[in-house]
């Protein structure tokens, strides 16, 4: 079983994410709605995966991803940062400061569940490349394919 913990303070967002997940069964899902439960959970439970936003309402997800890298516990816990936001700088900041991907909301299901199979080495990403090569502007691994079922259509279990 693989742990991924997503610090989200939005808890439609966590509710998406969590139904998507679900259609990995040996992915356990756990969440924290601030920067500093995440931090806690990320400490103490030590997951396999962190996703991670930026906009958090005690402290910035860039400042949880610094915490993050600078504890010896917490260091090699791999994270994708899931935002909105999309200034290339700030991308890249991260990007260089420890992140290993970056997903730019709104995303595509098949990339969420692409990034977290091969950040985490599921059975569901063995049969997949897994090539760290990265697409026009987010961050991505080539796609082989794309769904056509958009995100909120799983929020209302359509």
């Amino acid at each position: 079983m693989s742990h991924v913990l997503y610090i989200d303070d939005s808890a439609i967002n966590t509710v998406l994410v969590g139904r998507i997940l679900a259609s990995r069964p040996e992915v356990v899902f756990g969440s924290a709605p601030d920067g500093r439960s995440g931090l806690d959970h990320a400490q103490r439970l030590r997951p396999d995966l962190v996703l991670l936003d930026l906009t958090l309402p005690d402290i910035s997800g860039e400042q949880v991803l610094a915490r993050l890298r600078a504890d010896p516990a917490t260091r090699a816990i791999p994270v994708i940062v899931v935002s909105g936001e999309t200034d290339p700088v700030v991308q890249h900041r991260l990007l260089a400061q420890g992140a290993q991907w970056w997903l730019t909301k709104p995303y595509e299901i098949n990339d969420l569940l692409r990034l977290v199979d091969d950040s985490l080495q599921t059975p569901s990403s063995a049969a997949q490349s897994t090539a760290r090569q990265t697409s026009s502007s987010a961050g991505l691994p080539p796609s082989t394919s794309r769904t056509t079922r958009s995100a909120s259509s799983w929020a209302s279990g359509d």
